[in-house]
């Protein structure tokens, strides 16, 4: 059997399959609180995004509380790909609209002393990219969305005056979708990048259930101390889904191929999310302010591998060009390649008045992605960033509201790893036809940068301890 085209798909899911986590697709951790103090808040988180940063600090919580929030994220990008003999580019720019993140949670005591327990909705924070289908980019993606969101049953207990721990059982949910283009030529024939030989790849898969936990842990050495540590073990993924070849309008459609859509709707993409500590030190120089300094740590580079399998992808193909359809049932492994990430952050807050408290902080992050696989799908670089916000109490109401900027490091890459994919065809040896690696196209200028707003809403239920817990 001749396998050109089984070939191609092949290496299109090498380059749609991508891992979605860390710094190298995840924001900072979400939270309006935690937004506005610059995500200072292992060991000074007070309200119920303690689900998701640090669940031994629901302990805090001694009345029972609802809790929404929603928070708006935007990344702009920019990438103005190298000029080429013969090729001028356009700048091109991330199309995609604001992602809106929701979290939700309850939490209450149960009339069980030193404990309180909590249950929610979680949602890291992830990307969405939109790039002109024609576009220089178009090699590397047209559009992408990844999002991740959980469920958690949390409980919270204090062992000691100075000690409570924490644990949540979770269960996670990740979608992902993903298109880019790829190109065709002949053997012998310099390839190009005409539209008309461009044929679409897209990608989607879906896991609706994945359990995990995570755990953590407050201790007060001092009355005016907290030390906060948080641990969130590494996450398997297996994402069932679909791949697709689109050949329409395209030179060989109705000549070698015979239609236009080609779809294996039960491919699996298995991929993991690393070991992330978090951990952190609030102190408390004054009744009514905190200072916490924290750091985070993401376990990246022991988790590069992403794996496609169970292939069974069939491509109709003229029978005057050859014998039988292409069937690809081989598995696809990529090595990705990323990088261990850290995050410093030092953020605080101070209490006005017994109604209205601010916050401000701010944070660096070094980059996951290494810089010659960065590609517009993999905007990233170290950053820092700012953010501030404020809580106003309206009797048993928290209002929260917060805002926050970061600036990635600008990127100009001239040797990148990032190349197109073609289809080459030998017409007097069809059977040394094959997929092959095209020019360089991930050569530029990259910029980025980063916009959050956020709001949240907390109701309690009885009468508050304290100003801030």
């Amino acid at each position: 059997m001749i396998r050109l085209l089984a070939t191609t798909a092949l290496g299109f899911l090498a380059a749609l399959s991508r891992p979605i986590h860390a710094a190298a697709y995840y924001y900072p951790d979400s939270g309006t609180r935690c937004i506005a103090r610059g995500c200072a808040i292992i060991a000074s988180v007070d309200d119920l995004t303690a689900l998701y940063h640090n669940p031994a600090a629901l302990i805090r919580l001694e009345e029972p509380r609802v809790f929404a929030s929603l928070t708006g994220v935007k990344q702009s990008v920019a990438f103005d790909r190298a000029d080429e003999p013969g090729l001028t580019f356009d700048t091109v720019h991330n199309e995609a609209p604001w992602i809106a993140i929701p979290a939700l949670g309850v939490s209450s005591t149960l009339g069980v002393p030193r404990t309180t327990f909590g249950v929610g909705l979680i949602t890291p924070q992830a990307p969405d990219y939109a790039y002109p289908p024609d576009g220089p980019q178009r090699y590397i993606l047209v559009d992408a969305l990844w999002w991740q969101f959980g469920g958690v049953a949390s409980v919270a207990h204090r062992v000691t005056d100075r000690i409570s721990l924490g644990l949540g059982l979770q269960w996670w949910v990740l979608r992902i979708e993903e298109r880019l283009k790829a190109s065709s030529g002949i053997e012998g024939v310099e390839f190009s990048e005409d539209p008309a030989r461009d044929l679409q790849v897209s990608l989607r898969a879906c896991d609706r259930f994945t359990p995990s936990v995570n755990a953590g842990a407050l201790v007060d050495p001092l009355p005016w101390m907290t030390l906060g540590v948080s641990v969130q073990p590494p996450i398997h993924f297996e994402a069932a889904g679909s791949l697709a070849t689109d050949f329409t309008g395209h030179a060989w459609s109705g000549t070698l191929i015979d239609g236009e859509v080609f779809a294996d709707d039960d491919v699996r993409v298995l991929m993991s999310v690393p070991l992330l500590v978090r951990g952190g030190v609030q102190v408390r120089p004054t009744k009514r302010t905190d200072l916490e300094f924290a750091l985070v740590f993401e376990d990246w580079s022991t988790f590069d591998v992403v794996t496609v399998t169970d292939m069974d992808l069939v491509i109709r193909t003229q029978r005057s060009f050859l014998e039988e359809d292409a069937v690809v049932t081989d598995d696809v492994e990529l090595v990705a390649g990323y990088q261990d990430a850290w995050s410093f952050r030092l953020g605080g807050a101070v209490d006005l008045s017994d109604r209205v408290t601010a916050r401000l902080g701010t944070l660096y992050e070094t980059s996951g992605v290494p810089r010659r696989t960065q590609g517009v799908g993999l905007v990233d670089g170290d950053k820092w960033g700012v953010g501030t916000g404020a809580t106003v109490r309206l009797g048993p109401l928290d209002l929260d509201l917060a805002a926050a900027q970061q600036f990635v490091a600008n990127r100009h890459i001239e040797d990148s790893l990032l190349k197109q994919l073609v289809l080459v065809v030998d017409p007097t040896h069809p059977e040394s036809s094959k997929v092959t690696q095209g020019k360089t196209v991930g050569n530029g200028h990259f910029t980025s940068r980063l916009l959050y707003v956020s709001a949240a809403l907390s109701w309690r239920f009885g009468t508050p301890t304290g100003t801030r817990g």
